[in-house]
């Protein structure tokens, strides 16, 4: 397995914080818990402390960057992933000429660990925000602006020409068909007409705008399935379906982190570097675990106090014991 944070973040080995208790800071009986003092980064770093002494991590997984990390996957030379369905599986056939039959060599986890949850699914906090002096006592303006807002967004009728790389050339023509199935997912396609597009959602650059900027429509969307496709094709986009559902069915936290974020960055500027240098050090064995409580404890003096009392203060709650 791989991290693929360039040196700078855990990035993919984040997938496993969440099976281990809340990842996000939020309110519990009228208090804030935070997951640096309820157990579960603990759990997690743990967790990760083992992977590597397993030897079930690449000797680069924290200094390699995604695009080598990619080309890794890419040559089969990686044995686990953290990937949308959509992306996993085109990119492998396009990178081998378009064979379909290599979306065979790789399945999603059916079920996460017992007792387990995944992260919050969707997007992990963008917020649509109008200043309020524009629309003020004037009602008819606001509405105006939420009717763009809403066709602009997925599923909107004018999605697809504002997305990244939309333009004037698909303006005149039938920008997408959308059918809503009996379980309440849909897919969208649009016409074969459209410049290098073959009918299948996901291909060119249709995908990569609301996969960015709204967090969920590559997981979460159908694939379309050719009239004239061949089995292996067919067997391919059954594999980004069954993917895409298998996420789709995880157990997941709430999306606290909407209500809870903070600008860790100016309320405690070395904190997130700190922490981050700190729990690798945990993770390979140059810290032990019995240290664990040591490092909260500096955790905190670094600048977690003042930290957690924002949090607090944001979700009007107050704070535990250990946080003060």
């Amino acid at each position: 397995m791989t991290g693929a944070g360039g040196g700078k973040g855990w990035q993919s080995m984040t997938a496993f914080r969440p099976w281990f208790g809340n990842p996000s800071a939020h309110a519990e009986n009228g208090k804030l818990v935070h997951p640096m003092l309820d157990g579960s980064t603990r759990g997690w770093v743990s967790f990760m402390n083992e992977l590597c002494e397993m030897g079930t991590l690449a000797p680069d997984w924290f200094t390699i960057d995604w695009e080598t990390a990619k080309s890794y996957m890419l040559q089969n030379r990686l044995g686990a992933l953290y990937y949308p369905a959509a992306n996993l599986y085109l990119e492998i056939v396009r990178s081998h000429d378009w064979d379909y039959s290599l979306a065979s060599s790789w399945e999603y986890l059916p079920d996460l660990p017992e007792g387990m949850k995944g992260t919050a699914g969707g997007n992990a906090g963008y917020l649509w925000a109008i200043p309020k002096s524009n629309v003020e006592g004037d009602q008819g303006k606001l509405l105006r602006i939420l009717h763009i807002m809403d066709a602009m967004c997925y599923g909107g009728d004018c999605h697809f020409e504002t997305v990244q790389g939309g333009g004037n050339e698909v303006h005149d023509i039938d920008i997408c068909v959308r059918e809503y199935l009996e379980d309440g997912l849909s897919y969208c396609t649009t016409p074969t007409e459209h410049p290098g597009f073959d009918g299948t959602y996901g291909t060119t650059n249709l995908n990569l705008a609301p996969w960015q900027t709204f967090g969920y429509t590559v997981k979460w969307q159908l694939e379309y399935t050719p009239e004239d496709a061949g089995e292996d094709q067919k067997m391919y986009v059954d594999k980004i379906n069954n993917g895409k559902k298998v996420m789709a069915s995880y157990d997941r936290w709430p999306n606290d982190n909407l209500l809870s974020a903070v600008n860790i960055n100016e309320i405690a500027p070395n904190l997130s570097e700190y922490e981050l240098q700190q729990q690798y050090k945990f993770v390979t064995g140059e810290r032990s675990m019995d240290e664990w409580d040591d490092f909260v404890t500096e955790w905190l003096n670094q600048g977690g106090r003042d930290v957690l009392a924002a949090q607090a203060e944001k979700l009007g709650v107050e704070l535990s014991d250990e946080a003060k």
